[in-house]
């Protein structure tokens, strides 16, 4: 054996035994002369400027295995690093590109994900109970549950991102959000499915809670969550059939008939144009299951998520009219093929920028080169197939679809199939190109279209339309899954700069990112007298997140990187963050009875100043 195999073996062996014995930490920074063991990132700021770069490449943490940008990357071994005035703009730049993810992440969740989700959930004729808290529920906290994911994948620190915009987001949703619309409109909300989703809340808490003591979550306890998922939807659908049997819950449902004009264009004024949409179709629910049942309206509660209230408008998959739909029964279209192109390259919602303002103009204008090349890549099956047809489109999107798999999952950085490589996968010889297989199913897409469409009008949709609802929806996670990434990686990278804590980053920024929606969305239902539906997916949402999130972003993380758990830390930041918590949900449990269910401006200000406070102690003990 020569030297060479036998230090390639010792090597292996090395790391094999750090995984046995968990000196992963300990060693992560370890260089040829030792310096920086035990350092993390945050500490370069400890060194002269010129010594930045030879820090980042000796330090693991500073790595963003999973975001396209190296961000740490680019202003430590930047030539201009030694600049005060690049370090300032670069940081600059870096929030104005944060703001922009955030905003590209509920778009695409809105527009590309969410639809086919709606489209699924008709296809599988789900009782509007279970829609709301399985497909439904997934499509209105994608952000928050892929930014969950993707924080558990990477990881050490970037982990505590995860538990930080979880359960700070909870915090800010069930007391902010909730506090808002209860100032906006008193009303009386139900009793039972309230206590229900408060009392699964705090359990679901303490699951957490038990995790962080012990320092670690296993396979055992992300399970866990999962398993408390699947009770919460079995109580709530059980909850759903014998309330019906039980005459709890009114068979008959509050339509566009009860809906005068004036009360349309309430809501509109209260809305911006592309929230008024969520809020406008939130008519055709049922009124005494969707101010009773927080699950029902899991689908109108974020301003991002308008396509969902297809579902929440169903029985049985049985769509019921819209005031929308009524409207637009009444009109038949004619298309050309000039028309469908232009309608293809529109880089933006034609409906949306019509009612838009200014402010949703210029947004729009922003993200339209996204939009476009989503658009381009995703297919959106409607709940009508003949309005959201478009052949030329349809033949775009088959081409492009699988090419989008292999750019955005990188594949064109790995070795041929069957390549002959060296052990780090390097030197690669020989094999069959990756790009076969996106090429090939291109191919099979294309021949599909053609076949199921020749000699057929323009306007008809493909007999074969439906099949494309799963390749859009797994597209659209895709890109949500992508685009969550990149918001981790970036906002790691800037708690680098900042020196600030990650669970600080996640239960503010990242927190308040994927929540503003939730604030505008059930303002302005609580404006129109829906304030009910709009308080009671306040418990709803941040519920199924933190498990949903938490359960199958860390069983995905222990199983494919083969860990044993991930670790975590119960410090006082995250004592105080889940006390925070507790005592919103437990505050609520001992005065809604009190005052008999009758909320109104006392109680929402009660519970901002409880946000305040909870808020005020987390930063306080993070950056301390």
């Amino acid at each position: 054996m020569d030297f060479y195999q036998f230090k390639q073996e010792a090597l292996g062996r090395f790391d094999e035994a750090k995984k046995n014995i968990g000196m992963n930490s300990l060693l992560q920074s370890w260089n040829s002369t030792g310096e920086f063991v035990g350092s993390v990132c945050e500490n370069f700021h400890d060194y002269p400027k010129e010594r930045w770069c030879e820090f980042y490449e000796n330090v693991e943490s500073c790595e963003l295995e999973e975001s396209f940008i190296e961000y740490v990357e680019v202003v430590l071994c930047s030539d201009n690093a030694d600049k005060d005035s690049y370090f300032i703009g670069m940081n600059i730049l870096y929030s104005l590109w944060c703001l922009w993810l955030f905003i590209a992440l509920g778009l695409v969740a809105d527009a590309f994900f969410v639809p086919n989700l709606t489209k699924i959930s008709s296809q599988l004729k789900l009782s509007e109970n279970v829609a709301g808290v399985t497909l439904v529920a997934f499509g209105n906290g994608a952000p928050d549950i892929f930014s969950a994911i993707a924080s558990f994948g990477a990881g050490g620190e970037v982990a505590k991102l995860a538990i930080g915009s979880l359960i700070g987001a909870g915090l800010f949703v069930t007391s902010v959000v909730a506090g808002a619309c209860m100032i906006t409109t008193p009303f009386s909300p139900a009793a039972r499915p309230l206590l229900r989703d408060v009392i699964f809340y705090l359990w679901s808490l303490y699951w957490l809670l038990q995790c962080l003591y012990k320092g670690r979550i296993e396979m055992f306890d992300a399970v866990g969550f999962i398993v408390l998922y699947i009770i919460y939807v079995t109580t709530v659908g059980l909850g759903g059939r014998f309330g019906k049997i039980l005459g709890l819950t009114k068979a008959k449902g509050f339509t566009y008939d009860d809906v005068n004009d004036d009360t349309v264009e309430e809501a509109k004024d209260s809305l911006p144009a592309s929230k008024f949409a969520s809020a406008r179709n939130t008519m055709t629910l049922d009124g005494e299951t969707r101010s009773r049942s927080n699950t029902a309206t899991l689908g109108i509660a974020k301003n991002r998520i308008r396509a969902l209230s297809n579902v929440s408008g169903q029985v049985g998959g049985t769509p019921r009219p819209t005031i929308l739909s009524v409207q637009q029964s009444n009109e038949v279209i004619f298309k050309t093929r000039r028309d469908y192109l232009k309608e293809m390259l529109t880089p933006w919602d034609p409906e949306e920028w019509e009612e838009g303002g200014i402010i949703s103009k210029i947004l729009a204008v922003f993200m339209a080169p996204l939009y476009l090349i989503a658009k381009l890549t995703v297919p959106v099956v409607g709940e009508d197939e003949k309005e959201t047809w478009n052949r030329p489109l349809a033949y775009s999107q088959a081409v492009s679809y699988p090419w989008l798999w292999y750019i955005l999952l990188q594949q064109y950085g790995e070795p041929n199939f069957g390549a002959e490589c060296d052990a780090n996968d390097e030197n690669c010889i020989g094999g069959t190109n990756r790009a076969i297989v996106p090429a090939a199913i291109s191919v099979f897409f294309v021949a599909l279209l053609f076949i199921t469409t020749f000699k057929k009008p323009l306007s008809t949709p493909s007999s074969a339309y439906f099949l494309f609802t799963i390749p859009g929806f797994l597209a659209g996670m895709l890109w949500v899954f992508v685009l969550a990434n990149e918001v981790v990686g970036l906002l790691t990278a800037l708690g680098f700069f900042w020196k600030i804590n990650n669970v600080v980053m996640g239960l503010t920024f990242l927190a308040w990112a994927n929540s503003i929606g939730d604030l505008v969305a059930d303002l302005g239902l609580s404006r129109i007298g829906k304030a009910g539906t709009a308080v009671a997916a306040c418990f709803g949402s941040p519920l199924l997140n933190l498990l949903v999130g938490t359960g199958i972003g860390c069983t995905i993380s222990i199983a494919s990187n083969d860990w044993e758990a991930i670790d975590l830390d119960l410090r006082p930041l995250e004592v105080a963050l889940l006390g925070s918590t507790t005592v919103v949900l437990l505050c609520l449990l001992v005065i809604l009875p009190i005052i008999k269910y009758n909320v109104g401006r006392a109680l929402g200000i009660f519970q901002i100043v409880l946000y305040i406070g909870g808020l005020v102690l987390c930063v306080l003990l993070g950056t301390s």
